[in-house]
């Protein structure tokens, strides 16, 4: 990101000017010594599930050994964490003394640096931050890069003000999202209306395993080439992760060959894409369908490429299967942890096994799955992401107006919003099911 003008008594400062950044570590998982302490240790699967901005405990804690052990640093109450692998971005401020694996480049802030708006800050600039990453399967930003990041420093009090106008935007955000929350609620009931829980599998549905109901081998995606000197555009793994496909997150890369010959790679509405690795235990073999074909993009060699047989298996009725705790828990099951990223192979995924209900049910269900995303997709379309992008941008260029009217109509709730919910008339099922919808 280039560096524009600030307001006169704000100023640029490096990240390393401004906070000291600190490494984690993991003790040895095979000495037992090591673990079962008292000291709090976080992973950024725990970071990327905090609800809001607090962090205020561990699932793993370990011992005084343990800490001497590695190179992990204890950090002081009002730290803010930021993962810095894999999933880049995952951020939380903790209310606890704390220390991480390496998964992490985590900020003691100075006296001039209020916590909660570098937390904002860190998430206006976490696109900057995965641009700069460097890894051919991982991309990972190393602390020697992270200290040089710039952010826009202004006095204290205005960078308070600037976070609750943030926080109350993005309450309104969380606010909507739980409403659109509602709609993956909708789905699943109905798919368990029709087919039963997978796991009981009670209907008494055939079990096939996913590597048979495909009509090509399982493969990689292609990572841009620090060499590289063909360009084009990359996905990013949030694209996939989120349970519907994303194709706003992409970047641009140099690759080492042109698009044309890697056209296996180029995303298309066919190729169910899951994701092999994550620092997040939960995002591990998320998949998804692209949702238009994007022939200037390519998936990355983080990603797995599927071509499943359409006579056999829907792919809403895929989609939606393999979201659901029979196929999570097999997946969580056979995936793999180094440094700190939880992985899965072609041949793990391959031998995933699926309930297989006859192809009318599936289209059934396809309809109503259709009818369902769409109305999701309306309702995430309102402009409260877009407000909350656009007041980030505003925020740290210094152009917010922290006492504008226009703020507070801004961030009204729309009149479909009744307490996080979508109004009846939108969920209706009579409105919900309809084909005008």
């Amino acid at each position: 990101m280039m560096k524009f003008e600030l307001p006169q008594d704000w100023s640029w400062k490096a990240l390393g000017e401004c906070c000291e950044v600190v490494n984690g570590s993991t003790p040895q998982r095979s000495s037992d010594e090591y673990w079962g302490g008292d000291i709090k240790w976080v992973t950024p699967t725990e970071v990327g599930a905090v609800e809001g901005k607090y962090l205020d405990d561990s699932e793993e804690k370990i011992t005084k050994e343990g800490y001497e052990s590695c190179s992990t640093t204890l950090l002081p109450e009002n730290s803010v964490i930021y993962s810095s692998r894999a999933s880049i971005g995952h951020i939380a401020i903790n209310e606890v003394p704390v220390c991480t694996n390496q998964g992490f480049k985590s900020f003691v802030t100075e006296d001039a640096v209020d916590p909660e708006y570098l937390y904002y800050c860190l998430q206006w600039k976490t696109p900057e931050i995965e641009h700069i990453a460097e890894g051919s399967t991982y991309t990972e930003i190393s602390k020697r890069d992270m200290v040089k990041v710039e952010i826009p420093l202004p006095p204290l009090d205005v960078q308070r003000r600037i976070v609750t106008v943030l926080d109350r935007t993005d309450a309104l955000r969380t606010k909507r999202q739980q409403a659109i929350g509602r709609f993956d609620d909708l789905l699943q009931a109905t798919f368990f209306d029709l087919f039963g829980d997978p796991v009981a599998n009670p209907k008494g549905w055939e079990t096939v395993k996913f590597g048979d109901l495909l009509t090509t081998s399982l493969w990689n995606g292609l990572s841009p080439s620090t060499d590289g000197t063909h360009p084009g555009q990359v996905l990013i793994l949030s694209a996939i992760t989120d349970s519907v496909f994303h194709p706003e997150e992409v970047k641009e890369a140099m690759f080492d060959r042109p698009l044309s010959e890697a056209q296996e790679r180029i995303v298309d509405t066919d190729t169910f894409l899951i994701c092999r690795g994550n620092g997040n235990l939960s995002m591990v073999g998320t998949g998804v369908f692209p949702t238009e074909d994007m022939p200037d993009t390519l998936f990355p060699d983080t990603i797995i490429g599927a071509r499943p047989d359409q006579d056999r298996i829907h792919p809403a009725y895929l989609e939606t299967l393999w979201f659901t705790q029979y196929v999570r828990g097999q997946l969580e099951k056979v995936a793999r942890t180094t440094n700190g990223t939880h992985k899965i192979n072609q041949k793990k995924t391959r031998n995933i096994e699926l309930r297989l209900p006859p192809m009318e049910v599936q289209k059934q269900f396809a309809s109503i799955h259709d009818r369902i995303q769409k109305n999701k997709q309306r309702y995430a379309s309102d402009r409260f992401d877009d407000l909350f992008d656009a007041l980030l941008h505003r925020a740290f260029r210094g152009d917010l107006e922290l006492n504008d009217a226009a703020f507070e109509t801004a961030t009204d709730s729309s009149p479909s919003e009744e307490n996080g919910r979508p109004d009846k008339a939108a969920v209706a099922q009579g409105n919900l099911f309809s084909e005008t919808t």
